[in-house]
């Protein structure tokens, strides 16, 4: 929680797992989200209090999701983490996708191209002496791209806490 509440960006590496998140990161979510820390009840209803902050959210997808209608219909990770995120009053939630990742060696190889010229377009705003970013991630059987590419850019330690091989390294 202290890592989570002292960090400017929180970066985070997450499969689409069944049409939504990581039983993991959903557990993760549900420590953080703590009356008085990450949010207030107030007579006019909840009040965000992580605010200021930047999610990057970096997401391996066996499948193509985001470009059709019935796609996003199925998708429950993005929706389900701004949701989150915004109910701690962070705003700025962004994600980086690696869709299709399962459909084969060439669609593989241009979901992750696609995915790291993404990175690039999320990770203005540390520097790489920026010690106030929060890294975690996670490695997808379907591959992985790369919380460790945006740690790489962001310049901070890496925090693993949630995926396949759950554990914790600094």
């Amino acid at each position: 929680m202290s890592q989570f509440l002292a960090a400017d960006v929180i970066v985070i590496g997450a499969p689409l797992y069944n049409f939504s998140v990581p039983s993991q990161l959903k557990a993760w979510i549900d420590r953080l989200a703590q009356a008085g820390r990450t949010f207030q009840y107030t007579d006019k209803g909840p009040v965000g209090l992580a605010g200021g902050k930047t999610v990057i959210v970096a997401s391996t997808r066996g499948g193509v999701y985001s470009t059709s209608e019935g796609g996003q219909a199925m998708e429950h990770q993005e929706s389900y983490l701004k949701v989150v995120f915004g109910f701690f009053g962070i705003t700025d939630v962004r994600f980086v996708r690696a869709e299709g990742v399962a459909m084969g060696p060439d669609a593989k190889a241009a979901a992750l191209a696609s995915a790291q010229a993404h990175i690039a377009q999320h990770t203005g705003r540390c520097g790489p002496r920026d010690q106030r970013c929060l890294t975690t991630g996670t490695v997808s059987a379907a591959g992985a791209i790369a919380p460790a590419a945006l740690q790489r850019r962001l310049g901070a330690g890496f925090l693993h806490f949630f995926g396949q091989n759950s554990r914790r390294s600094r």
